[in-house]
């Protein structure tokens, strides 16, 4: 993490007019007693947010981000207090990202408080705009929270960028901590098990001023009637209520000298009992801090660098033959949530034929509390292992899978966010029944490989030395119409430079050189080096210019008989209008490929043209580095 610039010039606040600079020598104004600062904020190497932070923890934490989800470009970003009195950050090509709503008022300069609020005021020092009003994902003393407002999560450990977790009130006046991810939402606290309710843990849902507030006591009060103190409650210590990555609601209290946080108090003791964290089908393992994610026997991570994508089955789950099917116990184990049927006092075996009987359901949890319970489930989330859970869990699988046998427990390897790949069961689930090896499936499979091995090297003889005419012909061929590229000769192209004379630049893998083709049109020639056989690097090369359009760029619009404008300048012109004028939904359907039918991500497709602009820019300066490019891509959630 780092500032805007290595030498900041420190400044109490920002003029009518004024503006704040990304670039080196560039300004950061701090509050009166040096406690918070509030300028350019870089997590990579050319990702920059606008945003508050404590000026003495040592990672200086920030609390505010103006533009959480659009970090901008590192050279010729700026935060700008207009003339007609707004707030404005702009991009590197001057494309607004962020304002205030205070045009036509009477601002008179920015000002960030003592209290780590950061306002607008106009000449009589009254505030016509506060950060406070738009909370990231902290709270802090003397920051009020309402029911239009909410704390959410960052993405991940070390982003910005908004996640999946947050605070905020329900419609019944109700403090509540609410997982909202891409496939469900769930609320998780108050605890929404059997037994508990908003009374039974002092709330009341009555009061519907909806008002939550901390002082500097470390004392919290909410409408709901809930209320907390920090444990070093007292005055002179500097504290944050943070919504954290993990689903945990946790107060902190900064210790001056180190630099360092200390929890003084968190709303979830026990992490499993926060919804989301291991994702579809996963297991959350209670005991554990920080918690630990398994996936159940016939089940992979769906991706071992985030858990919380959840696993998936190893096995097709869709047959309409329910004889098809058997059951692998999981014991002490449960999902919450997602229930198809709940029978009371029936069989176990009445309960496994609802589920075998029903292709909606996936699993089914059988409960001996005095009487049999069964709940049949269509989707496993938030499931939790507990010693002392008095039910079993029973995952539909096919008939003849590899199956461990059932344990009281489950063991086996567990993994956090940062761990590689691991399955969840006892050591005897990668034995063969018998417990011994069947060396002729063994022996079969290493037959197989080798027939194939064979076939694969004859083919590539074939393909390299023979002579394939036809092949490499229909493979061009292919190339050039998948692509909507037309091949020159190399005569062609001798003609078009006059023998390569006019060099214009240079890349990593050639020389470029100034061609005029028959019809008149200015070229730029790539003269690539240490090709191969294959043509890899001039394929690679088609189609790169191919708190997305499906179509020639260098298509001509022709008027009247002259050329006036090439199809890739019409399309950054119009874009970069419409990108500063409307909403992005409401017209990007118009720019996407129409091959795709409409089935796309929106936000990610808007993402991808607004970076596409950006890469355009003739000055190549303002265009991004491939580190930030890289970075808004894996944070661009679908």
């Amino acid at each position: 993490m780092k500032c805007s610039s290595s030498k900041n010039t420190l400044q109490d606040h920002l003029r009518r007019g004024s503006s704040l600079s990304v670039g080196d020598g560039s300004h950061i104004i701090t509050s009166p007693d040096n406690t918070f600062a509030c300028g350019f904020y870089g997590l990579q190497t050319n990702a920059y947010w606008f945003a508050i932070w404590f000026t003495n923890s040592r990672d200086r934490t920030v609390v505010w981000t103006a533009n959480r989800n659009k970090p901008v470009n590192g050279h010729g970003s700026k935060l700008t207090l207009q003339k007609n009195g707004a707030m404005v950050l702009t991009d590197v090509n001057d494309m607004f990202v962020w304002q205030t709503n205070t045009t036509s008022t009477d601002v008179d300069r920015a000002v960030l408080l003592n209290t780590g609020n950061l306002v607008l005021m106009n000449k009589k020092g009254e505030i016509l705009w506060q950060s406070f009003d738009y909370p990231t994902d902290t709270l802090l003393p003397s920051q009020t929270l309402t029911k239009s407002k909410s704390l959410i999560s960052s993405l991940r450990k070390g982003s910005l960028q908004a996640g999946y977790f947050s605070l905020s009130y329900n419609s019944n006046n109700v403090l509540i901590l609410l997982y909202d991810g891409p496939e469900i939402s769930s609320v998780y606290w108050p605890s929404p098990l059997p037994g508990f309710n908003v009374w039974s843990v002092g709330r009341t849902s009555y009061n519907s001023s909806r008002f939550a507030v901390f002082n500097d006591l470390g004392v919290f009060n909410s409408s709901d009637g809930w209320q907390f103190n920090a444990s070093d409650m007292g005055l002179g210590i500097r504290r944050r209520l943070t919504m954290d990555y993990d689903g945990n609601l946790r107060l902190y209290s900064l210790n001056e000298s180190t630099g360092l946080w200390s929890i003084s108090w968190q709303a979830i003791a026990q992490p499993c009992d926060v919804h989301g964290i291991c994702g579809r089908n996963g297991i959350c393992v209670y005991g554990d801090k920080p918690p630990s994610c398994s996936c159940p026997a016939g089940h992979e991570w769906s991706d071992p660098t985030d858990l919380s994508r959840g696993c998936k089955p190893t096995f097709n789950a869709t047959s309409e033959n329910s004889t098809r099917f058997e059951f692998l116990p999981m014991w002490y184990t449960d999902y919450y949530g997602f229930d198809l049927n709940y029978s009371s006092t029936i069989s176990f075996e009445s309960c496994r034929d609802i589920c075998l009987k029903d292709s909606r359901c996936e699993a089914f949890n059988y409960r001996l509390t005095g009487a049999g319970l069964c709940f049949t489930k269509n989707v496993l989330f938030n499931g939790y292992q507990k010693p002392n859970f008095p039910g079993t869990t029973y995952f539909k699988v096919p008939i003849g899978m590899e199956t461990p046998e059932a344990a009281s427990i489950l063991t086996g390897s567990k993994a956090t966010c940062a761990d590689a790949l691991v399955t969840l069961g006892s050591p005897s689930m990668y034995k063969s029944s018998g417990g011994k090896v069947k060396w002729v499936y063994l022996y079969s499979f290493a037959l197989a490989i080798g027939l194939v091995e064979a076939l694969v090297i004859l083919l590539g003889w074939w393909i390299f030395y023979g002579n394939n005419a036809l092949l490499n012909n229909l493979e061009e061929g292919y190339r050039m119409v998948s692509s909507q590229f037309r091949g020159f000769s190399y005569r062609e192209l001798l003609k078009a430079t006059q023998n390569f004379k006019l060099e214009i630049g240079r890349g990593g893998s050639g020389v470029v050189y100034k061609g005029i083709l028959e019809d008149e049109r200015v070229v730029a020639v790539k003269r690539l080096g240490d090709v191969s056989e294959e043509g890899g690097e001039f394929w690679t090369e088609v189609s790169t210019i191919e708190m997305a359009r499906g179509i020639r760029l260098s298509n001509m619009i022709m008027q009247e008989g002259e050329e006036q404008e090439s199809e890739l300048m019409r399309v950054v012109r119009v874009t970069k209008t419409k990108l500063q004028g409307e909403e992005m939904e409401s017209w990007i359907e118009e720019i996407i490929d129409s091959r795709l039918g409409g089935v796309f991500s929106r936000k990610q497709a808007a993402k991808l043209v607004e970076i596409g602009v950006s890469c355009v820019e003739e000055d190549r300066n303002k265009r991004p580095t491939m580190d930030s490019v890289v970075q808004v891509l894996i944070d661009c959630e679908p």
